[in-house]
């Protein structure tokens, strides 16, 4: 696989998300109250631990097929096991659309009838990233993000609905299509073959129930700071807080390219001079993405008034890019590359009992949305200094953390002190500063590859 090629196939998806979650994230709050924002975000969140009713198998799959290539899997076992996924999936909708009803919970039932879409999404999804086939997946997520930026600028634009559940039904009807299309693709061509569910396939939820758990507690260590919102604080610190997150993960659709890469390309480069040579990049690139504060900061300062105080969050979390991006990209993959699944579960659920402690004290001391988001960096800064230590191929040094602690405190004093203006132009002057001196040989070979193309 040329991995040049596949991160700019996947990075033009992403950025066409971007687009997609800029216009959805700066409208959407403009038309919805404070209330209703409230509500839309809640099922997000919901939505965000939905892989867990498929108790692990689509992780299994991803371990089964990862560094394989599509054309050699056997078609019977693969539709079988599309097959079985359906069956599982209808079972589970079911099940919490008949306790929606009991309970009158509005938010369940969306969340009940959004269950088999986006697993059968996720399934093929998973499929292609594990076999390194980026136009299969780049098709599907360019269709899907198509549809839900069409749908979310009729509601709020043409039709400047106020209602909350329409949103919801935004990501329902996108991945429908979607799934349409990859669907009728997938049955079209293996029309003539006859699935074979056996105990094999049963075996693919006992290979991923770790990875599944351990990628539950990654879901719920970025989320345990909206749950403490959420429980403790009140509905207007909700919203400002998930808007200050939804920002975060705007700039992260364009981070996410690379992580999708670098599972498949990790099998063939598992060598310490590489990943350590791609750590650097990383730490970079994460650096660079925290610039994207100050323009947002001017978007919400001049149009959308009404959430600037969620700024002070934005500004925060915008500093964990350089630990975020190494944690997902690198980190989080290598794990997988080993397949020590309990290992791996291990490491993250211990994280996450760090993320609540810290929580927990931000919490009781200053009860507010700011100490909380400044626990979430310091459970990354955790979370690096262990994995650098604990992954046999990753190598840490004092340098390493200096030029990451640098670009933090300048960042911060940036982002606080100064109009997006002025903050964003220091900032880029001394990233540029700190990252030549810090890392003289990345740089000049940049320049090199530049130069070459």
């Amino acid at each position: 696989m040329n991995i040049k090629k596949a991160i700019i196939k996947v990075f033009n998806v992403n950025l066409f998300q971007l687009i997609s979650s800029l216009i959805v994230g700066f409208f959407v709050p403009m038309i919805l109250s404070i209330d209703g924002y409230a509500n839309l975000k809640t099922y997000t969140l919901y939505i965000s631990y939905i892989g867990l009713f498929h108790f692990g198998f689509i992780d299994g799959l991803f371990i089964k097929y990862g560094g394989k290539k599509y054309e050699d899997i056997d078609k019977k076992i693969l539709k079988g096991e599309h097959t079985f996924l359906i069956i599982l999936e209808i079972i589970i909708s079911v099940i919490l659309f008949l306790i929606s009803l009991i309970s009158r919970n509005m938010i369940v039932f969306l969340f009940s009838i959004s269950i088999l879409p986006i697993m059968i999404n996720n399934f093929h999804k998973y499929i292609y990233q594990a076999t390194g086939e980026f136009d299969k997946y780049t098709k599907i997520m360019y269709i899907y993000n198509g549809m839900y930026m069409m749908l979310n600028i009729l509601l709020a634009l043409i039709f400047r609905s106020q209602n909350y559940i329409l949103y919801c039904l935004t990501t329902f009807i996108a991945n429908f299509i979607s799934i349409f299309y990859i669907e009728s693709s997938f049955l079209l061509k293996n029309r003539q073959i006859k699935g074979i569910i056996n105990k094999k396939t049963f075996n693919n939820i006992k290979v991923g129930f770790f990875i599944l758990l351990g990628n539950l507690v990654i879901i719920g260590l970025f989320g345990i700071d909206k749950w403490f919102v959420k429980l403790f604080l009140e509905t207007e610190d909700f919203a400002f807080y998930s808007f200050a997150v939804s920002m975060l993960n705007i700039i992260n659709t364009l981070v996410n390219a690379i992580s999708i890469t670098f599972y498949n390309y990790l099998f063939e480069n598992n060598n310490t001079d590489k990943i350590n040579r791609l750590k650097k990049y990383l730490i970079i690139l994460g650096g660079f993405a925290s610039i994207a504060y100050f323009p947002l900061a001017f978007i919400v300062n001049f149009f959308i008034k009404k959430y600037i105080p969620s700024l002070d969050i934005i500004a925060i979390t915008f500093a964990t890019f350089p630990y975020m991006i190494l944690i997902n990209a690198l980190y989080v993959n290598l794990y997988k590359v080993n397949k020590d699944e309990k290992h791996y579960f291990k490491i993250v659920v211990t994280i996450l009992g760090v993320s609540i402690f810290y929580n927990l004290i931000a919490l009781a001391i200053f009860h507010n949305t700011t100490a909380i988001a400044i626990a979430t960096i310091l459970t990354l800064i955790t979370w690096v200094i262990y994995s650098t230590n604990d992954l046999k191929n990753v190598i840490g040094n004092k340098k390493m953390y200096i030029y990451m602690f640098g670009l933090n405190v300048s960042f911060l004093v940036c982002a606080h002190f100064f109009d997006w203006l002025m903050g964003g132009c220091i900032y880029l002057l001394i990233y540029s500063i700190w990252t030549y001196i810090n890392n003289r040989e990345i740089i000049i070979e940049i320049k090199n590859e530049v130069k070459k193309h």
